[in-house]
Order: C-alpha cells, then structure tokens, then sequence
C-alpha cells in the first residue's frame, strides 16, 4: 500500500470520527421542547391549588412585593422542577412550600403528544387595611361579623357595636370581607358581603397588618394596668310554644341587644317533607334583611345539625340523640341556650297527602331559648 493510500485513510478516519461524534446525538430520540403556558391558564388544569400563607414574619416586620417562581409541569402531570426567580426569602419559601402540594389533572399536548411545559409564576403580597364590616372565620367553621378589627402579635381585638372583645390568633383561620366563604373567594358585592370562587390558583395574597403585641409600656411614665372581665347581656328569655296548628307556619319573634343597636329575628321554621307533613323544626337566627340566611350554619341534605330538631331524634329519644336536650349555639357573637322541654308526634297530621297518612310528623314543641352575649368590661387599675 502507498504512503499517500495509508495518508489518505487516516485523514479520511479522523475526519469520520468527528462527524460521528457531533451526529451521535442526533441519532438518538431528540427531547421535545418544553411547551408554555401562562399562569392564567392553569385554572383549567389545576387541583389542589394551594394557597400561600402570609408569614407572620413578614406581616410583623411589614414585607410584601412580588415572588417570582418557574414551574415545569412534567409529562406525567407532576411538577417536575420548581425555581424561585426572585422575592423576599420569607415570601418565596412560603410560596414554594404551597405549590410544591398543587396537583394537575392534565398534561398539555403539542401535535398530539404530551410535553413537559414551563409556567412562569408571579405571587404578589400585600398587606391592606382590614374590611370594614371584617368577618373572622374561625376554625369551628363559625364566622365572627366585626365592625372594626386589629391583629397584634399576641391576639385578635375586634369590635361589634361599639363593644372591644379579644380572640386567639390560633383560632382564626381569616380575615376578609366575605361572611359565607374562604379567603380564596372574591366579594361581588361589599354591602353584602356575597362572594363568588375565584377560580384556580390564588396569586395574589392579602393579609392585615400584624402589630407589635400591645402590653407595652414607657418605662419613664406611670404604669397603667388594665383588667378585662366579661359581663352578660341577655337579649332573650322565655318559653317558645310552636304547634302545628291549621297551616304550620313558622313562629318568629324579632330579638334586640340590650342597648338595642344590634337586632335579629329569632324562628322555628318548619321543615317538610317530600310526601307532606313537618318533619323538623330549623332554629334560624336571621340579620334584618336576610331572612333566608341562617346565621348558625347553612344546611346540607343527610347532615344532622344541632340548629335543626328532627322527628327522627324525638321517636328514638334525645337521650340517644347526638346534640341531646339542651344545645348550646353560638354565632355572630351571640349564644343560645336551646333547651326541649316537651314535644307531640302524630301521624298524617297537616300531611295533605294520601301517601303520608302513615307518616310521623311533628305536631307540637315546646323548647325554653335563652340569648346572650358576652360584653368586655375594661377597668384601669
């Protein structure tokens, strides 16, 4: 073989071997490119959708602003990275411990197939002045309806009709303008406080501000010592007599604070069933204007309700009831004492309806009701 023949092959190899080299990737199955989406869009695919909680840290040294995040939603609808862009280091570890718990009930597909896809991500805290009226929502799912509210770092002072009362941080579980929802609802109308879902994820956080705690002094100036005891006020006292009687309407009275700036109406409101007749009797406590909503809960059908006394309960005896002979309610800073005396069951009583000739129905109750409130009572010592 000739020099030049062997020359020629060694060029001709090394050449090969880089062509190979940069084309080996390229034999393999290429990586698709990531598909987008804009965080908007995720209300359509998002389950889960955490929020992210405000940090009392933030709150307290009053930080908000922006975190910006990048999420890839992975091909088998996880999250497949998650990077924080920017914000504040409290912030943005708040909001990448909530995302990190979102779930996606689809992919996204590009020309048929499923693509890993980036979403970048804007969270924005605020810190605002309280609504006014505020509702607080309490753990115990009941809501408190505030005319004014402070949050300090050692408690919740709030204001009903001229009254200050204080509550545990602990037990609060928001602060909005919403009476009947989450903070994760919108209100649509201020006066009413009716709220609407806002749909998917939350990207925009509200919180109060957080105050330094309020027993604080100047050591140079004479020390001021309050004490707080709780008073009663009794709004309502007496024997409540219902009865069937020709069409069984409800009983109604309309209750007022002692000092008369606060009002309700108090009623036993029959409940009926399909086939005719009263089956239960709804204990409603109604704002004026809003006779339809019950203050101490909404009601969901097959759930049992301590406000809602059933003819099944009475049959079977209230000793074998859940909620018993004497309930204890309370809402919008009011407490009721229900306690049933004595009741009558009939069968096809008001039934109107051949098919309930054999039902039990309830014909008569006697219930005694006490209502009250707490008032704070604050003296300098």
């Amino acid at each position: 073989m000739q020099p030049s023949t062997q020359l020629a092959r060694v060029v001709f190899g090394f050449f090969l071997s880089i062509v190979l080299t940069q084309a080996a990737p390229q034999s393999e199955m290429p990586r698709q490119a990531r598909a987008h989406m804009t965080q908007d869009q995720l209300c359509c695919i998002t389950s889960n959708a955490v929020t992210p909680v405000y940090p009392r840290e933030a709150r307290l040294a009053g930080i908000q602003g922006e975190v910006k995040l990048l999420l890839v939603i992975g091909e088998n609808h996880s999250i497949a990275e998650l990077q924080a862009i920017s914000g504040d280091p409290l912030l943005v570890e708040s909001t990448m411990k909530a995302v990190r718990q979102w779930k996606f009930m689809i992919g996204v597909y590009v020309n048929g197939a499923v693509r890993e896809t980036e979403v970048p991500l804007t969270f924005t805290f605020k810190i605002e002045d309280p609504p006014r009226p505020a509702y607080l929502h309490l753990k115990n799912n009941k809501v408190i309806r505030a005319d004014d509210v402070r949050e300090f770092s050692d408690g919740i002072q709030y204001t009903t009709d001229g009254r200050t009362h204080h509550i545990s941080a602990d037990s609060v579980t928001g602060i909005n303008a919403c009476a009947h929802a989450s903070m994760n609802f919108k209100p649509i109308d201020k006066e009413e406080a009716n709220c609407i879902p806002g749909g998917g994820p939350s990207f925009v956080i509200r919180a109060i501000p957080l105050l330094p705690a309020a027993k604080t002094s100047d050591a140079n100036s004479p020390m001021v010592t309050n004490s707080e005891s709780l008073a009663t006020e009794t709004w309502f006292n007496q024997r409540i007599e219902w009865e069937y009687g020709k069409e069984g309407i409800a009983w109604k009275t309309t209750i007022k604070s002692p000092n008369g700036q606060r009002e309700y109406q108090l009623k036993l409101q029959p409940l009926w069933a399909v086939e005719g007749g009263v089956v239960a009797l709804e204990i409603v406590v109604a704002r004026p204007g809003e006779s339809d909503a019950n203050v101490l809960g909404e009601r969901e059908t097959d759930v049992e309700y301590p406000f809602v006394i059933t003819v099944e309960e009475l049959a079977n005896g209230l000793e074998h009831s859940k909620f018993g002979a004497v309930r204890n309610l309370e809402a919008d800073g009011i407490a009721l004492k229900v306690k049933i005396e004595h009741f009558r069951l009939g069968k096809g009583v008001g039934s109107g309806s051949i098919y309930c000739a054999k039902c039990k129905n309830l014909q008569a109750l006697s219930v005694w009701m006490t209502v009250e409130s707490k008032v704070s009572i604050v003296s300098a010592e």
